[in-house]
């Protein structure tokens, strides 16, 4: 029922675009959001607060009817329908859906280091033009760093590359598993929903995910061991449909640009941070052993996966995209972060 539910909202949204009315202070728009975020999460609240400053500052010209919790349907579905304009703000991963070669850099193991590097990195691809897997689509109106990917283990206390050997481990893209698999364990491919389970049933030894995931989702009370370490960051996007962009008046455009880039900046990536250290307490309220990555194993990992960037260049490249160009602007961020 739920199902059927979701198609008929989808289709009514794909039939029904954003409109515009005019009114007494100027034409007024009413557009339709959907977040990936729960409803009581303060990820979402951020998003409605965020759209209540818009409609203020603008004197009712901006009104938003927002879906969070991809309520609209399956990810896939709402990317179909953010694209063709049934929806027009879109906030998701993009692992999620589509084409986003530049963003599998996040899975390139031990590149980053931070979600500020991760920032930078990405808005500063965007002003080089060098983002079309966004840009082709859509505005992009913020990126939102999700944390770095930490490893989760239910029996071994990883210390050595030979904790590693044999671990069942499940990783959210293509890139980190083959990562699994050069660090010596073996991949296992899971749906998310399911992974509890496995890792309850021994399907699967441990989970390369965030902090921020684990602790909200039990992840304490099965896997009583955390390795601390960036293996890799996780990035979602928040863009509108090119065409309603385009349909905006500037002065709007530039009031909903400047609140998301405060909103960012001020808000949301110190609240990540915040959020993290909570997650970390919490983790260990539930008996959870945080513990650091030895370096000498730190070392060894990063040797036995080095091919990985170079690797992610050349794939670049074979997609048509400036790869030397893309890789310079990652390290620069990287450096200076």
């Amino acid at each position: 029922m739920k199902k059927l539910l979701c198609l008929i909202l989808a289709a009514v949204l794909i039939a029904v675009p954003f409109t515009a009315m005019a009114g007494e202070g100027g034409e007024t728009f009413t557009l339709r959001v959907s977040t990936t975020r729960g409803d009581m999460t303060w990820f979402a609240q951020m998003y409605d607060d965020i759209f209540a400053e818009l409609t203020e500052a603008s004197g009712g010209r901006l009104q938003f009817e927002v879906f969070h919790n991809n309520t609209l349907g399956a990810p896939a579905d709402i990317w179909n329908m953010f694209t063709t304009g049934g929806i027009d703000i879109l906030d998701m991963s993009p692992g999620m859906v589509g084409s986003f070669p530049v963003s599998e850099g996040f899975n390139v193991p031990f590149l980053y280091e931070n979600d500020t590097q991760v920032l930078v990195s990405m808005n500063n691809l965007l002003a080089a033009g060098l983002l079309p897997e966004y840009t082709d689509n859509m505005q992009v109106l913020s990126f939102l760093p999700g944390g770095n990917l930490e490893l989760f283990t239910t029996k071994v206390k990883v210390n050595t590359m030979d904790d590693l050997k044999g671990l069942k481990l499940r990783a959210s893209s293509v890139t980190l598993s083959k990562a699994i698999e050069a660090l010596g364990g073996t991949a296992v491919s899971i749906q998310p929903s399911e992974q509890t389970t496995a890792l309850q049933q021994g399907v699967l030894d441990g989970v390369i995910t965030g902090a921020l995931f684990g602790s909200t989702t039990g992840l304490g009370e099965v896997c009583p061991f955390l390795m601390q370490g960036t293996i890799g960051m996780s990035c979602m996007f928040c863009g509108m449909n090119k065409a309603t962009w385009e349909k905006l008046p500037a002065d709007l455009q530039t009031l909903i640009t400047d609140t998301f880039t405060a909103k960012v900046n001020e808000f949301y990536m110190p609240k990540l941070q915040e959020e993290y250290e909570k997650s970390i307490e919490v983790l260990k309220g539930q008996g959870v052993d945080v513990y650091p990555t030895d370096e000498a194993l730190l070392a060894a990992m990063k040797e036995a996966t080095a091919s990985f960037k170079t690797e992610y260049v050349e794939g670049l490249k074979a997609q048509g995209l400036d790869g030397d160009a893309i890789i310079a602007i990652i390290d620069d961020a990287i450096a200076n972060n």
